[in-house]
């Protein structure tokens, strides 16, 4: 038997697991089948991502991003994915080092990807991590294309050297570059 049809009996009998018998558990052990025969098979990665996203099988789901991750080429499908295993880290495992790991690294295949950026944001800001919050704003002012938006990263950079980075001078400096842009800004 070629690895084709191997590949073809297999996802026939994953189909008839998952779909006639309803049982997702088999059908799943089948995919994973799949992928002994053929580590790259992106067919059979959909599905184990789709049956573990509805067993709520977190730890395998990741693994599985993850291999997705690093078969396919396009570098924003590749995106696509580590905001997926982000999310999954932050939402479902509360593992926000992993997560703020996984958005690193879509900042290294795109180092001005906003919705990295935007969970980095909140992820250093809820565990106090103000050096690194500071770049981050300070890399979104430079990306931010509306003048409020600008504005509003200005402001926060500010905030963050005078309340958490005890550095009265800088935040002074800031306040004051925004007030000369907007004189009544609060």
């Amino acid at each position: 038997q070629s690895p084709d049809e191997q590949k073809d009996y297999l996802f026939r009998g994953a189909a008839i697991y998952e779909e006639i018998l309803e049982r997702p558990t088999d059908a799943v052990a089948v995919y994973q089948q799949v992928l002994d025969v053929d580590g790259e098979e992106l067919r059979a990665m959909d599905k184990l991502i789709e049956l573990y996203l509805k067993l709520g099988q977190w730890e395998p789901l990741l693994l599985v991003y993850s291999r997705k991750a690093n078969v396919v080429d396009d570098p924003e499908e590749k995106k696509t994915l580590l905001v997926e295993v982000g999310a999954v880290y932050e939402r479902e495992l509360g593992d926000s080092t992993k997560a703020m790991d996984t958005y690193q690294r879509i900042l290294e295949i795109d180092p001005d990807d906003m919705t990295a950026i935007g969970r980095l944001d909140a992820l250093y800001q809820a565990s106090g991590n103000w050096q690194e919050l500071l770049s981050v704003l300070e890399h979104g002012a430079e990306l931010a294309s509306d003048p409020s938006e600008v504005i509003s990263y200005r402001y926060r950079i500010a905030e963050l050297w005078h309340r958490h980075l005890g550095d009265a001078a800088r935040a002074v400096e800031g306040y004051r570059d925004i007030l000369e842009i907007i004189p009544d800004h609060e």
